[in-house]
């Protein structure tokens, strides 16, 4: 059986420095290589430049995913 490829990139805070254009290069890569492929940062302004099939866990999303867990119990 062929186990799943998974990989988790975190970047606390994703600018437009070197380093950002060179994850958002490796990421949109990656992606196509490995089974799911997830990115956990704060930022939220540039997130439109990954690619759409990778898991992106932001500021945002924790927040709203926290209160809904909360919610629930």
């Amino acid at each position: 059986m062929k186990t799943k490829k998974k990989l988790i990139f975190f970047m606390p805070f994703i600018g437009g420095g070197g380093v950002e254009k060179n994850l958002f290069l490796i990421a949109n890569d990656i992606c196509n290589k490995v089974d799911e492929l997830s990115i956990c940062t704060l930022s939220t302004d540039k997130i439109k430049k990954f690619n759409k099939k990778l898991n992106l866990f932001h500021q945002k999303k924790i927040i709203q995913s926290s209160i809904l867990e909360f919610n629930i119990f």
